[in-house]
């Protein structure tokens, strides 16, 4: 889990496991490249699954998702 983020998912159960994984990597600050090749995944892999998450938590981006986390979802 990320330092940056205390997750208290409200939303968890809507979130698929690759999803809940790319919400955590988020929360580490890993660049989509570094996601990448951390997971072994393309970036259109990665670019949906994070679309997927930004719509569950109603942000626009990777910041705004960090702030809607550490607030508790």
């Amino acid at each position: 889990m990320g330092q940056r983020c205390n997750v208290h998912l409200m939303q968890r159960e809507a979130l698929t496991p690759a999803q809940e994984c790319m919400m955590r990597l988020v929360c580490d600050g890993m660049s989509t490249a570094q996601m990448c090749a951390k997971l072994r995944r393309s970036h259109w892999t990665i670019r949906n699954h994070l679309r997927a998450v930004f719509k569950a938590y109603r942000v626009h981006s990777r910041v705004q998702l960090v702030v809607r986390i550490q607030q508790g979802g």
